[in-house]
């Protein structure tokens, strides 16, 4: 996300629109207040580290932690997805959210679609509910991630900044209006 869109850098894009998610957030884990919220980001070439891991929503820690983030070189789709999996696997949650906004292809470590196979089929054997994986391509090739949405992942594209604004926004309204019995355990 070193690169410019519309003239302005697209990781200052993606921020500004993460942080508008967190108000939608905030409103609605002050109804719901075991509402749990993690961000993890890209750490260099092959490492996910969590900015904030899963815990109870806190809307001020989260924002400054969206507010750090920073380009990073390399794009370790798959590592990530496997990250994202073992801490949700943590929580007990009965269904589990990944959203994976990125603005390139997987540049190291295993391919995306071959970790969520086996998220997939992991998930069926415990009798698990499936993990409902959600990415967003953001100024990148949509081609790319049909593998994944084969597989059952939403793909959204979003090629500008208004685009990105919205569909974070319908990609939020589509998991906190989850019925609450696929909320947690």
């Amino acid at each position: 996300m070193r690169e410019r869109l519309d003239g302005e850098r697209k990781i200052d894009i993606a921020k500004r629109s993460l942080i508008k998610i967190l108000d939608s957030y905030q409103a609605y884990a002050e109804k719901n207040p075991d509402t749990q919220v993690g961000i993890y980001c890209f750490s260099g070439r092959d490492q996910v580290i969590a900015l904030s891991p899963i815990a109870k929503f806190d809307y001020r820690l989260l924002k400054d932690k969206v507010n750090s983030l920073e380009a990073n070189a390399g794009t370790p789709l798959g590592i990530s997805i496997s990250y994202a999996e073992r801490e949700l696997d943590k929580t007990g949650f009965a269904n589990s959210y990944i959203v994976l906004l990125t603005d390139g292809q997987n540049m190291v470590g295993r391919e995306p679609s071959e970790v969520l196979k086996g998220i997939n089929e992991t998930n069926t054997l415990e009798g698990d509910s499936q993990t409902n994986v959600y990415v967003i391509a953001f100024d990148t090739n949509l081609g790319y991630f049909t593998s994944l949405q084969n597989l059952g992942a939403t793909i959204y594209e979003a090629q500008s900044s208004q685009q990105l604004k919205e569909v974070l926004n319908e990609n939020t309204q589509l998991i906190l209006e989850a019925p609450p019995e696929f909320q947690q355990n």
